[in-house]
């Protein structure tokens, strides 16, 4: 576990690398289209400092919340001029080509593209190969929760939510936080398939979830406790546990619980090592100081393994079936509600940079992905705003009149602002619920914590 003040500093540091990255791509491609540049900031308000080189003011303003490049012949009526007074007055520029305008807006999105992609690289070069099963398996499922009574069980694919196609356990999650109720279409180990219905619950944080399931994920050793009935039993670092007591094995979860069962008994296992499949015996037996039947080993609970190119799908999925949710009646109060701000994008992110470095490096990508994704969409003030005005003049061989412009500048920045205060709003709100009725505590799930001794 890392103490506070290391975990400031991996948010503050890996959210200013997203913010830095996105501004700086506008700013080099600017330079590289010969176009005047003002100002480079990272955050906004009065500068904590700031320095002058060729006669671009370049500094870091004391909220964190974002950040600008001052292009005046991007913003020729000043509509989106910061109002800082560390800036620099801003003087005429040139008009530039509508083709120009578009590659500095287009820049920022790019730049967090390559960037998320470099870091699922890392991410991959680091995790190795060997990751979890992203698919849309049912790993574990609590024996107490109404998906378990309704028939549901570890092994089953999800085939389809809601009539929607489904191929990894990212768009499960994201079509399940859409309605009250779901429609699983569902295949077993055996390929047999069938439907049932079950339904969501609201989540801490905002969405709805389908209780008490986690999703598939191997069982990797990456620890042996001399003297405890694993190494007695000849397990070892690496291995996969495929099967216990005659069960296959599909979490994490589920092995602890059978585990626990299983207290001074034989029991078969079988384990993957390397290329191998190798069948041992293993006895399971009380630990009197961590009160519970174990067999003393450490899991791997991460699951960032993935290809960098599906990685970068599986963080871009999510966000269009978002944005097609709002454009959908029955699914738009569900999506309004599965969405959070900056303080719960901080809360995420003090979480994850708890757990582990990776953890949070691998958030650093997602947001990378949804920044670059969410500043396309093509309204005013948003970097996609520009790419359809400079469109239009292109297309038409004439600017958009200056007071439409402007209209719509001042319209969409007051709409933006009024969205960001109110998200926020309820994100303290559910930070802090205050006299509001506790909810049930989650069923266990298979998260991305830290390793398990067990």
């Amino acid at each position: 576990m890392i103490d506070h003040v290391q975990t400031l500093a991996i948010v503050l540091v890996l959210f200013g690398a997203t913010i830095f990255v996105h501004e700086l791509g506008h700013f080099l491609v600017a330079r590289w289209c010969g176009m005047v540049v003002e100002t480079f900031s990272i955050g906004f308000g009065p500068a904590l400092w700031k320095r002058t080189v060729g006669g671009v003011i370049y500094k870091i303003g004391a909220l964190p919340f974002g950040g600008y490049v001052a292009l005046p012949q991007m913003d020729p009526g000043g509509e989106e001029r910061e109002a800082d007074a560390d800036d620099a007055p801003r003087v005429p520029a040139p008009p530039v080509s509508p083709w120009k305008r578009i590659a500095v807006a287009a820049a920022g999105a790019v730049f967090n593209l390559v960037f998320a992609l470099a870091i699922a690289v890392t991410i991959h070069l680091v995790a190795g190969a060997g990751g979890g099963d992203r698919a849309s398996v049912v790993g574990y499922i609590a024996t107490n929760s109404t998906a378990y009574a309704q028939g549901l069980r570890a092994g089953d694919r999800v085939l389809a939510v809601n009539g929607r196609a489904v191929s990894s356990w990212d768009d499960l999650l994201v079509n399940s936080a859409l309605a009250d109720d779901v429609v699983l279409r569902l295949r077993d180990p055996a390929g047999a398939e069938r439907t049932l219905t079950v339904p969501t619950e609201p989540v801490p944080g905002g969405g709805r979830t389908v209780p008490g399931i986690g999703k598939h994920s191997p069982c990797l050793i990456i620890g042996i406790t001399a003297g405890e009935p694993a190494a007695e039993a000849g397990l070892q670092r690496s291995d996969i546990i495929a099967s216990f007591a005659g069960e296959p094995v599909y979490s994490v979860e589920q092995l602890i619980e059978s585990i626990r069962s299983h207290g001074d008994q034989d029991v078969p296992v079988t384990v993957l090592r390397g290329d191998r499949s190798l069948d041992l015996t293993v006895r399971p037996r009380w630990n009197a100081e961590r009160e519970r039947v174990m067999i003393g080993i450490e899991f791997n609970t991460f699951d960032l393994s993935m290809k960098p190119v599906d990685q970068m799908w599986a963080w871009a999925s999510p966000v269009f079936r978002i944005l097609k949710a709002f454009a959908t009646p029955k699914e738009s109060r569900h999506a309004a509600n599965a969405i959070g701000g900056p303080i719960l994008i901080f809360k995420m992110y003090w979480m994850a940079a708890q757990t582990s470095f990776l953890l949070a490096l691998w958030l650093t990508g997602m947001l990378n992905v949804n920044l670059a994704i969410l500043n396309l969409l093509p309204i005013p003030v948003l970097d996609g705003g520009h790419i359809m005005f400079a469109l239009w003049e292109g297309i038409t061989r004439r600017p958009p009149g200056p007071k439409v412009t402007a209209m719509a500048h001042r319209v969409f920045a007051i709409l933006l602002i009024s969205l960001f205060v109110l998200i926020t709003a309820r994100d303290i709100k559910r930070l802090f619920p205050g006299r509001a009725k506790p909810e049930a505590a989650p069923a266990p799930a298979a998260t991305n914590s830290a390793p398990l001794p067990r």
